[in-house]
């Protein structure tokens, strides 16, 4: 392992898209990963002596490369690894508190890049998952952006919003907002805030390396949020549980928004008929509405525009999606695209001008698709697609859906396929996925849906959750449909904790059985019979055995 260097390698050791899939020195790559609880710290006792600390780090290191090692074994050569330089019990410590670790110490960020380096030596490359730990904020952090007009007003929202948070039972009020919200999208301030933290993460040294995380060929994937769906949760509310200065301001926007598309009232009228009530573009009080489900009236417009306030008597106590015809929906889903995809571009731009390796590797804006239309539209403005699925072993009896109680034909179908596919087809509860039609997905088919044409395709995450009697066969029929689509990547969830992993029976355990927890279900650490069908079906993967299908639907 190189020690102390910092020689950037040549833009040809970086794994690139070329002709819509992953390359590298101009050959085809794919990869068969792992996800889960790696490689594990010491557990350092506030009395341990420095021989004590010294034998526990040793023990640590000897863990990593025994997973390491296993890894190889099992046919692996890629970890979507979700730490994050700087963090401390999964919390990243605030920007002016962090300081380089010293080799050997044993710190989290000590034991992570010691594993890193191990997984280099080895040809393993990395999928970075843990950009989006972002930590909390306080008042105080309102100076990230010099917007004097604002601050009072910011301080005093995230100050309610802390105010707003419920402790965990026996622990003591909370003295910081989690970052993580949805106005980071559309607020400056959190946007900046997410900005500086996720380059604070990239801009980390691996001592063992030599080479900033930003710079370093073995990361060859860059992610920017896992499993926000941004849009969905809009729609579902999200924001409405904002303190009012988040609220006002998309509202706010939104009505901007409106304004810049159709310039005049009478035009935006002719687009959907007519408004409520008390709306008028010029003034701003455009109601942000529908939503996908019923709103209180109060909760949809900026209650700080006293014009608005006076619109609101003639209004009805709650909206619901029917109150309001199609084109105006479509502008609320268009507004919320546009307000997402910006956001997220705003972020890419920053995260590859910080290094080699965020600017030549694939950036990926989210995982996950929720068989919605409008988040393929936005992985569709990136790098790559990042999909999964799960799917389960065990079912209950068919449980005919209430179909005449839904909305549309759409709605109907996505019902009635969910409870035929969840079911078990076994007298005993077993699910036998090979007796069924081809296709992987518990209901709706998410992996299935989203591969797109000339984009690399990333299964992120999937498993069949134990108990599992036709477990193994998973593999296989995961090998089939990314041979027929031509997928690049695919990440198995969940590796559980080995904490004996360098003894001679370190995977000797009893496999574990479903507690019904996530993600327990998934764990295949000790599962040998699975472990060997993956290790087929990843050789087969990585090598291409299997051509792809023409034109596959």
């Amino acid at each position: 392992m190189a020690e102390g260097r910092n020689v950037v390698p040549d833009d040809s050791e970086y794994v690139t898209v070329r002709d819509g899939h992953l390359q590298l020195k101009g050959e085809r790559q794919r990869f068969w990963g792992v996800i889960g609880s790696f490689p594990g710290n010491p557990k350092f006792a506030p009395d341990d002596s420095p021989a004590q600390r010294e034998a526990k780090v040793a023990e640590a290191r000897a863990n990593a490369d025994a997973i390491v090692q296993r890894f190889s074994d099992l046919g692996f050569n890629f970890v979507r690894y979700w730490y994050a330089a700087g963090t401390s019990d999964q919390t990243p410590a605030p920007l002016t508190e962090r300081k380089p670790y010293v080799m050997g110490d044993g710190s989290p960020d000590d034991i992570a890049d010691y594993f890193l380096a191990r997984l280099k030596e080895r040809g393993f490359r990395v999928w970075t998952a843990g950009l989006n730990q972002l930590g909390s904020i306080t008042p105080d952090d309102v100076s990230i952006v010099d917007d004097k007009p604002t601050e009072k007003a910011w301080r005093e929202a995230v100050a309610e919003a802390i105010a707003g948070q419920k402790p965990k039972p026996g622990k003591p009020p909370l003295t910081s907002w989690i970052l993580k919200s949805p106005a980071q999208v559309w607020d400056p301030r959190l946007e900046a805030l997410t900005i500086a933290r996720m380059k604070a993460i990239a801009d980390h040294k691996n001592q063992y390396t030599g080479l900033r995380w930003a710079d370093d060929p073995l990361f060859c994937v860059w992610e920017l949020s896992n499993e926000q769906w941004w849009v969905r949760r809009m729609l579902a509310g999200s924001w409405q549980k904002l303190p009012s200065f988040f609220k006002n301001s998309l509202i706010a926007r939104w009505n901007e928004h409106l304004r810049k598309k159709y310039t005049t009232e009478d035009s935006l009228k002719k687009a959907w008929g007519s408004l409520l009530p008390g709306e008028n573009l010029d003034r701003g009080t455009i109601l942000f509405a529908p939503m996908s489900g019923a709103t209180p009236a109060a909760a949809l417009f900026n209650d700080s525009n006293p014009e608005a306030l006076t619109a609101m008597q003639g209004l009805k106590q709650e909206y619901r999606r029917e109150d309001f015809p199609a084109a105006r929906a479509s502008d609320v889903i268009d507004f919320l695209l546009e307000l997402h995809i910006s956001h997220k571009k705003r972020l890419e731009v920053a995260v590859k001008s910080w290094g080699k390796s965020t600017r030549l590797s694939p950036l990926v804006m989210d995982t996950g698709l929720g068989y919605e239309i409008h988040s393929q539209f936005a992985h569709q403005q990136f790098d790559a697609t990042a999909h999964g699925a799960y799917t389960n072993g065990w079912g209950p009896d068919f449980k005919e859906p209430d179909l005449a109680a839904l909305p549309n034909d759409q709605q109907r179908a996505v019902a009635q396929l969910g409870s035929e596919r969840i079911s078990r087809d076994k007298a005993d509860g077993w699910i036998n996925w090979l007796s069924r039609p081809p296709g992987l997905a518990q209901g709706v088919p998410w992996l299935e849906a989203g591969r797109m044409p000339g984009k690399p395709f990333f299964g992120y995450e999937t498993q069949i959750q134990q108990p599992a009697k036709y477990r193994a066969d998973y593999p296989l029929r995961l090998l089939a449909l990314a041979a027929i689509q031509d997928w690049d990547i695919i990440c198995w969830h969940y590796w559980g904790p080995a904490p004996h992993a360098a003894r001679e029976d370190g995977f000797s355990k009893v496999m574990d059985v479903t507690t019904g927890t996530h993600p327990q279900g998934y764990v295949f650490t000790y599962d040998e019979v699975q472990a060997a069908s993956m290790r087929f079906a990843g050789h087969c993967f990585r090598q291409g055995l299997y051509l792809p299908a023409a034109k596959p639907t």
